[in-house]
């Protein structure tokens, strides 16, 4: 017959932690998973870098609307997209300069404010461009579509179990 001293006890006190910690871990990852269904993930197609964060924005920014809506919202913004894509490149370029500014040895503060004033004036551009597609988009949808633009998909109580 085998036997086990465990020591007055000092292990199975350890064990007995271990475990309890365990099972609250298990028991958070669990509830978390019941409580915060993870969300639906929709891929953005893959073009020219500038047209993913339009892509991942308009995908946000609409998921409130139904599918027609959606498709009208995506239509009237659509003739913006190329002044977006141009904005977006320009703020990019902005920013290399503004951080070749920064890293420049010997510093000069001069050109590096001159490319800082030069990346504001490219995200000013950028937002103008952006809120005039928003604006004519919503122009186009109804009253109650209106009221869903930029609010979050929210899926009702019996699909989020």
């Amino acid at each position: 017959m085998v036997t086990l001293n465990l020591g007055s006890g000092k292990w199975l006190a350890a064990l007995l932690l271990a475990s309890l910690a365990l099972n609250i871990f298990v028991g958070g990852v669990y509830a978390g998973r019941l409580f915060n269904p993870p969300q639906e993930r929709v891929a953005a197609p893959r073009g020219p870098s500038e047209e993913r964060p339009i892509r991942r924005f308009l995908t946000a920014f609409t998921a409130g609307l139904d599918k027609a809506d959606r498709r009208t919202f995506v239509a009237a913004f659509a003739g913006h997209e190329p002044a977006m894509r141009a904005a977006v490149r320009a703020v990019r370029e902005a920013r290399r300069e503004a951080l070749a500014r920064m890293h420049a040895t010997p510093f000069d503060r001069h050109a590096l404010d001159a490319a800082l004033a030069t990346l504001r004036q490219k995200q000013d551009a950028l937002q103008t461009a952006l809120q005039t597609g928003i604006a004519d988009a919503v122009e186009r949808l109804p009253d109650d579509a209106r009221k869903l633009v930029g609010t979050p998909k929210r899926r009702p109580r019996e699909e989020r179990r």
